[in-house]
């Protein structure tokens, strides 16, 4: 088992009489815990600064070459986030904000009725549900469990609708540096429904039904039946 390596430089140095911070550098050094890879990590956006883990799991990275990879990326943004904290959003964010900033940056650039979709899906569903939520605490889990609510009282075209809101949204806060992933990649969604074979009468029943029906109940039914209409 590898030990974690805190910040191994000075954390002041001088420039003539001038005493500055020096950046803060961490090294992705990882633990192998048997079925996982785990790396261990300080966190400096936060007073006081908070101790975080970062994991990967062997089934997906076997090799430790890959895992060692994987670590130092993911260490290059740590770093970088703890030295210029200002570039990058804070824990406080929740994914109001985000709306609220794709609303103004990048949906603009979109089609008329694809943003109206967009701005109803998180009107009536996903700001009263995920409106107030820390973006770094969203889950997948968490998200299933609020898409299988759904799925009864709506159509699984609708609820698909509503996911790639939530979705594209969540990938402005991948671009962002927000979330390493987009933790709504990944729900499962209802499945279409098996659409019934229409009834169709034949000629007798549809003229035994004419000759019963009274006006104006009559002439709808021709004009429905001889003009090819169909329902709605």
């Amino acid at each position: 088992m590898t030990a974690f390596d805190a910040t191994k430089r000075p954390r002041l140095k001088h420039h003539g009489t001038r005493t500055v911070v020096q950046e803060r550098y961490q090294r992705a050094q990882l633990q192998d815990l048997g079925s996982r890879w785990k790396l261990f990590y300080w966190d400096y956006t936060r007073t006081p600064r908070q101790r975080r883990t970062k994991s990967w799991a062997k089934s997906g990275v076997p090799g430790q070459r890959e895992a060692q990879r994987l670590g130092d990326q993911f260490m290059e943004r740590v770093n970088e986030r703890n030295n210029q904290p200002e570039l990058f959003a804070s824990d406080e964010e929740t994914v109001q904000a985000v709306y609220k900033k794709c609303r103004e940056l990048t949906w603009p650039h979109l089609k008329n009725s694809t943003r109206k979709q967009y701005e109803e899906n998180f009107r009536s569903y996903l700001t009263p549900a995920f409106g107030s939520s820390k973006v770094r605490k969203l889950t997948t889990i968490e998200i299933q469990k609020y898409f299988n609510t759904l799925s009864p009282g709506l159509s699984p075209k609708s609820v698909k609708l509503i996911h790639g809101t939530f979705r594209a949204v969540l990938n402005q806060g991948v671009a962002r540096g927000m979330l390493d992933r987009n933790p709504a990649v990944g729900v499962k969604l209802p499945r279409k429904r098996a659409v019934k074979p229409a009834v169709l009468l034949s000629l007798l029943d549809i003229r035994r039904m004419i000759e019963w029906v009274k006006e104006p109940t009559r002439s709808m039914i021709v004009l429905i039946v001889f003009a090819s209409m169909r329902p709605g």
